[in-house]
């Protein structure tokens, strides 16, 4: 990924473990999810009914939409719950240099 592809979104200090933020990169809403130290950005949008996924909650690992409770794993966007549903949500790369988090699109290929 080229470096230009990343821009800053927050810092560290917005997005303390367990919690989710609503962030912006490039016009486009991103939920930016801190579980433990590790940093995940989907799509904001939920696939079911377009509600916003920053306003969910977190559950083993999952982001859950406050809509329907739909469940969007964290690494890939996949929707697991409902389990009959072949859904999944954009995910962006995200680094962290020192107190600022950083996100780029992902390429189709590693989002799988």
């Amino acid at each position: 990924m080229a470096d230009d592809a990343y821009e800053v979104v927050a810092s560290t200090a917005d997005v303390p473990p367990g919690t989710i933020k609503r962030v912006a990169y490039r016009g486009e809403a991103v939920a930016l999810v801190c579980l433990g130290e590790q940093y995940y950005a989907l799509a904001n949008t939920c696939a079911h009914q377009r509600i916003s996924l920053s306003m969910g909650r977190l559950f083993k690992g999952h982001l859950v939409c406050p809509g329907h409770a739909w469940m969007y794993e964290l690494s890939s966007g996949r929707v697991t719950f409902p389990r009959n549903v072949d859904a999944r949500v954009a995910c962006y790369d995200v680094r962290v240099e020192g107190d600022q988090i950083l996100v780029a699109p992902r390429p189709e290929a590693q989002s799988d």
